[in-house]
């Protein structure tokens, strides 16, 4: 039998700790950072991910259900790929060219707004991660970007 290099042991301990961990993550794109992105002028989103599952899942809060589920769609259902699922809360904001206008422009990009709720179900390995995402929201004026606008622009 034999021995194992003691870095190997040591990643293969983080790797094995780090499965366990799950995770949240805050994404914020805006328009002031780079410029602009055509029309596309702020998004923000609160994610959590969980972590790694495993194919014995009888004390998860997850259930057999979404391992099973995760396995059987194309692109996660390779062998040997980890599975996770995330829930995502967020908001993008769009905006024209002509800001000084209060009247519909033709062949310009209307003020819109969307205030949305997503589930990820994820396969993936170290060198890639396939993703179904399902995403339920809400436009217009009850997207509430209208509100968020003076904030997220100072």
């Amino acid at each position: 039998m034999g021995l194992m290099n003691p870095v190997s042991e040591v990643a293969m301990a983080q790797e094995s700790k780090a499965k366990g961990f799950q995770t949240f993550t805050l994404h914020f794109e805006n328009d002031v950072f780079f410029g602009t992105d055509y029309l596309y002028t702020n998004g923000v989103k609160l994610c959590w991910t969980s972590p790694d599952l495993e194919n014995d899942l009888d004390d998860s809060r997850l259930g057999k259900w979404t391992y099973s589920l995760i396995g059987r769609l194309p692109f996660t259902n390779k062998p040997g790929l980890q599975r996770s699922v995330s829930l995502s809360i967020g908001q993008n904001m769009y905006t024209p060219e002509d800001t000084e206008q209060n009247k519909l422009i033709e062949n310009d990009r209307p003020y819109a707004g969307l205030t949305y709720v997503s589930a990820g179900l994820h396969g993936k390995s170290n060198l890639q991660m396939n993703t179904w995402e399902v995403l339920l929201g809400i436009v217009g004026p009850h997207s509430y970007a209208g509100d968020t606008q003076p904030f997220i622009d100072g």
